[in-house]
């Protein structure tokens, strides 16, 4: 880009002129990943801590065990998908993380050390990994390299308002019926609906796959497709997995 003197004088404003639609398909594409992180390794500390009893060094050790396994499985999914597809396999993954939601509770609800602690790890080192390590590569796809690191960018974080550190607040706020807005800055500020449930979470993580699933559906696989141009891009044709359109 450089070398052709190409370099977009605002690339924000250029990736919202070509790319508005991409911007906001990648920004929904993460809401089953970055949601249902913050709800296995924050949410889960209160849910297992104050519902079922276990430790809290049981729910930490499990959470890291399982961070720690899915150092290598990141890397092994972001491997798979480049073979498979990056956009078959985040639309799988959507599937396998709606699949989980209610038998990530049931697994913990038991009582059992052993069924809860397999349960936080896989749901970090299996369902977070299976999403997560296709994601980057999936979005910056998405944009020419102009504003190929704005237009990512902004996909990205377009989505934490809505599925980032709320997350945690809506699943309490779901499973209680009510929570305080304390995180928020919000002292002593408490909002309630009645009575919540566990199952009213599970719905939430499958609501947030679904509209991942919509999102990345929108999208065209781009895994084999040159997307070495500087020119902004929208992709064409409704079956045609590599067929790009540069647009001025």
């Amino acid at each position: 880009v450089k070398n052709q003197k190409r370099e977009a004088s605002a690339p924000i404003i250029d990736a919202f002129r070509h790319s508005t639609p991409e911007i906001l398909l990648s920004a929904g594409a993460r809401f089953v990943e970055q949601a249902p992180f913050y709800l296995f390794t924050v949410f889960v500390i209160t849910y297992g801590v104050e519902k079922i009893g276990m430790s809290r060094a049981l729910v930490l050790n499990s959470i890291t065990i399982g961070a720690v396994v899915e150092l290598f499985t990141i890397p092994l999914f972001g491997y798979l998908s480049d073979r498979v597809g990056r956009r078959i396999w985040y639309l799988i993954g959507a599937v396998l993380m709606a699949i989980f939601a209610f038998p990530y509770f049931l697994l913990m609800n038991t009582g059992s050390v052993v069924l809860f602690s397999l349960a936080v790890i896989l749901s970090l080192c299996v369902f977070h990994a299976w999403v997560y390590g296709p994601q980057a590569a999936l979005i910056a796809e998405r944009f020419g390299t102009r504003s190929r690191y704005s237009g990512a960018s902004l996909g990205y974080q377009l989505a934490a308002p809505f599925a980032g550190g709320l997350a945690p607040i809506i699943a309490v706020l779901l499973l209680n019926g009510k929570t305080s807005l304390t995180a928020l800055g919000l002292n002593g500020v408490t909002i309630g609906f009645g009575t919540g449930s566990w199952q009213a979470v599970s719905i939430y993580m499958i609501i947030l796959a679904v509209i991942s699933f919509l999102s990345v559906l929108g999208l065209k696989e781009l895994t084999h497709a040159d997307i070495s141009s500087t020119e902004a891009y929208t992709v064409t044709g409704a079956d045609e997995p590599a067929v790009l359109a540069a647009t001025d």
